[in-house]
This record gives structure tokens, C-alpha cells and sequence, in this order.
């Protein structure tokens, strides 16, 4: 019985503070209901990471997000394998990173600062600063000396 009654209560300490940390940084409890965010809402808030569309996105518990970041519906950020995620091989993100729609990042790699991620793309190697990665399999292009994105 006191087994039961400590999972029930961690559940619901977990639950107050996913919606709570989601009310204090985005004012909606939609960001912890619809999503599994394992690196944690308030890490996510701290660093002003941006959801326009706050459905379906998973980040992996030792994803290392940057500023200022914004990530849209149905992305999926983590590991390559359960292997790989106890060696901790997990995504870093560089900071001012623009991740659009269904982009899959996964692996022990590094997304560079002001990078844009087109929708559908497949990252599984390096993007280096200021450009732009799209398309499955995977290209990257600097973007025109005039872009306003970055």
C-alpha cells in the first residue's frame, strides 16, 4: 500500500509542477498536456524557448537547447537508441534555432547557432552556424548575404 500511495503521490507532484512551470512560462497548460518534454518545462522557459504550435513535440532528457529557440508541431529531438541514451549521446543545440514542422534531430551532434531546420528534415550529422539544413537526406546551405531570417 505505501507503494502505491508514493507513486500516486510523485504522479501528482509531477503533474502540478508540469502544468504549473507551464502556466509560469507560456500561460497555457497545453505545453505540458500535448507534448513529452523529458528535458523539462521549466529548463525550456528558462532559456525562452518558443512553441507557436505546442502539439506533439518530444525532447529527450539530456538535450542541450540554446536561447531562444523556437520549435514548431510534431518535432522530435533525442536519441538515436536506448544505448545511445544511456551513453548520454543526445543533440545540442546551438542558440537562435529555428526548428520547423516535423524535423527529427537525433544523435550525439551539434546544431550551430542561427541555423534554420527546414520542415521534414532528417538531422543526423552536424549544421554548422548560419545556415540552413532541409530535406531528407539531409543538405545544408548558407543562406544569401540579405536573408532577413538570420
Amino acid at each position: 500500500m505505501k507503494v502505491i500511495y508514493r507513486r500516486l503521490k510523485l504522479f501528482i507532484k509531477k503533474t502540478f509542477l508540469g502544468y504549473y512551470y507551464s502556466y509560469r512560462y507560456y500561460h497555457t497548460g497545453r505545453i505540458y498536456r500535448m507534448n513529452d518534454l523529458t528535458i523539462g518545462i521549466k529548463e525550456l522557459g528558462k532559456k525562452n524557448t518558443q512553441f507557436p504550435h505546442p502539439i506533439g513535440i518530444v525532447i529527450g532528457a539530456k538535450v542541450q537547447m540554446g536561447n531562444n529557440c523556437t520549435v514548431m508541431q510534431n518535432v522530435t529531438i533525442g536519441a538515436k537508441s536506448p544505448a545511445e541514451a544511456k551513453d548520454n549521446k543526445y543533440p545540442k543545440i546551438g542558440n537562435n534555432v529555428f526548428i520547423s514542422t516535423h524535423a527529427v534531430i537525433i544523435g550525439d551532434i551539434i546544431v550551430g547557432n542561427n541555423v534554420i531546420i527546414g520542415a521534414h528534415t532528417f538531422v543526423n550529422k552536424n549544421i554548422p552556424d548560419n545556415t540552413v539544413a532541409y530535406g531528407t537526406p539531409l543538405q545544408i546551405k548558407a543562406p544569401p548575404n540579405n536573408s532577413i531570417f538570420l
